[in-house]
């Protein structure tokens, strides 16, 4: 059934119903997918937000005070590090200089 087919079998089975009460089902349909809407599109950019990105496709943005926010590095090695990079000195805030192939920004924080 698609999308059509399936508004006029709803259609036909409110027309029973009082103005009233379709207009407060329509309402809440409507909020619903609005919010609905709006979760999924939250995942969508977490999840985008959760991808690898490669360093030779772009480096993490310059907060504007010589540095990145922290971010999780990925070593050649398969090891994985919180630092951040340093604008000043064109490289990653760490004391070694082993090879970083991809970064990600850390994620949220959970809440309590």
């Amino acid at each position: 059934m698609n999308k059509q087919q399936l508004t006029q079998k709803i259609d036909n089975e409110l027309s029973g119903l009082p103005s009233a009460a379709r207009n407060t089902i329509a309402i809440i349909s409507e909020q619903y997918a609005q919010s609905k809407t709006a979760s999924l599109q939250k995942e969508i950019e977490e999840l985008k937000a959760s991808k690898w990105i490669s360093v030779e496709d772009r480096l993490p943005e310059n907060t504007g005070q010589n540095f990145s926010e922290k971010v999780l590095i990925l070593y050649d090695s398969g090891v994985i590090s919180v630092v951040f990079y340093d604008y000043e000195f064109n490289d990653w805030s760490i004391l070694h200089h082993p090879i970083v192939t991809h970064w990600q920004p850390l994620p949220e924080p959970p809440t309590p």
